[in-house]
């Protein structure tokens, strides 16, 4: 699975003062699905922040073992044991 990450640099007043932040990502099936979408979602997303707060963008792609993460995403299911009951019953 891969993952365009858009990543923006403010304006240093000395090295290092900022770390770069990420400002958006989606991955390659939504953009697949959408990417006049995924165009207008970067566009937005940098469009807050004025020229002199930001020393660039990049765009970076990152590849992921998308099985490993959904391995991940189930593991933080947790089934709760008991009964529903109502109160106005």
């Amino acid at each position: 699975m891969d993952l365009r990450v858009l990543f923006m640099q403010r304006t240093e007043r000395y090295e290092g003062q900022h770390a770069p932040e990420a400002v958006l990502c989606w991955d390659e099936y939504s953009i697949d699905e959408n990417p006049e979408g995924f165009n207008e979602a970067l566009e937005k997303a940098k469009k807050p922040f004025s020229k002199d707060e930001v020393a660039g963008f990049a765009l970076v792609r990152i590849s992921i073992d998308g099985d490993k993460v959904r391995a991940m995403c189930l593991e933080q299911i947790h089934k709760l044991e008991g009964e529903v009951s109502r109160d106005d019953a």
